[in-house]
């Protein structure tokens, strides 16, 4: 019995000083690397995130974490990043200096649908759009589309339909 002591002895240090250089490595490259720091917000659970802490009522939570945090916040629901301006002043702010960045969209891989099916219905799904091709879209449908002038010719249409 104490033979097997002794040979597993340097097994179980060579284990041990592998997994300490190992975690001392991989924490002094993730210090190298870190992205800017975040704003304040709720200590996300693993792998949900804050979903728990939003509850039924999300509006009421995220104007509590207003209260809490300021007027921006992080958030983590599932793996994706939010970061939520709940003052006009710090959306502005946002909008202002991150527009062609946030003008950008994330399709989510895990829907319940056919791609090829998404892409027939809405172009808001469409998989083959790139976010390039998305930015193009949007700057179409806001001068060409959703202008001011497009907007009045269809006046008397949308008086009729309403009427």
């Amino acid at each position: 019995m104490a033979l097997i002591y002794i040979l597993l002895l340097p097994i179980s240090i060579t284990i041990l000083v592998a997994f300490t250089v190992s975690r001392f490595l991989t924490t002094s490259a993730a210090s190298k690397h870190r992205s800017p720091p975040l704003p304040p917000g709720p200590k996300p659970w693993p792998i949900i995130g804050n979903l728990p802490h939003l509850g039924k009522q999300a509006h009421i939570s995220l104007q509590h974490f207003s209260q809490l945090y300021g007027s921006l916040i992080s958030l983590r629901l599932g793996s994706q990043l939010l970061v939520v301006a709940s003052s006009p002043v710090a959306a502005a702010e946002i909008l202002r200096t991150h527009d062609r960045l946030l003008s950008s969209r994330y399709v989510s891989t895990g829907l319940p649908y056919d791609m090829m099916e998404l892409d027939r219905k809405a172009i808001v799904w469409a998989s083959n759009c790139s976010n390039d091709q998305w930015k193009a879209f949007r700057a179409m449908f806001r001068n060409q589309i959703f202008s001011t002038k497009a907007i009045e010719s269809q006046a008397a249409a949308r008086e009729r339909k309403a009427a």
